[in-house]
C-alpha cells in the first residue's frame, strides 16, 4: 500500500498543467508469456465506446494463455489530448502496480504507431459505474 501511495504521489507531482512532452506507455507482459501484439488476439465483439476508443472482448489465441477472454481497451493516441495520454499512463501504472480483487488486472499493455492497447481482465456484467447508473435509475423509478 505504501508502495501504491508512493507510485501515485510520484505520478501526480509530474501532472503539471503545462507539460506538453510525449508520454511513452511501454509494454507490459504477464508472467510467463511472451510480448504480446494485436495478432494474438481475436475480436470477439465490441463491449463499450468511449470518446478516446474501443474496448473489445477478446481471446487470446496464442500462448500459454491461448482460449482466454479479455478485455481489450484500445485508445487512439490521435484523439487523446496530453492530459488524456498522461491518465492513461497513470493508469496503466497503477494496473501493473495493483493486486487487489476489487481491482481487474493488467494482463498486456502494448501500443501501435496510432493506437494503445491494454488488456485487461474481462468481468462479466460490465464496469461498476455503468452497474451502479443502471442500479440508481431503476431504484429511482420505482419511487
Amino acid at each position: 500500500r505504501q508502495h501504491l501511495s508512493r507510485l501515485l504521489f510520484n505520478i501526480l507531482s509530474h501532472c503539471d498543467e503545462g507539460l506538453v512532452k510525449e508520454i511513452s506507455i511501454t509494454h507490459h507482459v504477464k508472467e510467463g508469456s511472451e510480448k504480446a501484439d494485436t495478432r494474438q488476439f481475436e475480436l470477439c465483439k465490441v463491449l463499450g465506446q468511449g470518446s478516446f476508443g474501443k474496448v473489445f472482448l477478446v481471446k487470446k489465441i496464442t500462448g500459454p494463455d491461448a482460449g482466454q477472454l479479455y478485455a481489450m481497451k484500445v485508445l487512439k493516441k490521435a484523439t487523446l489530448k496530453v492530459r488524456d495520454r498522461m491518465r492513461t499512463k497513470m493508469e496503466r501504472d497503477i494496473l501493473v502496480e495493483v493486486n487487489h480483487p476489487f481491482i481487474v488486472k493488467l494482463h498486456y499493455a502494448f501500443q501501435t504507431e496510432g493506437k494503445l492497447y491494454l488488456i485487461l481482465d474481462f468481468l462479466r456484467g460490465g464496469d461498476l459505474f455503468t452497474r451502479l447508473s443502471k442500479e440508481v435509475n431503476y431504484v429511482s423509478k420505482d419511487r
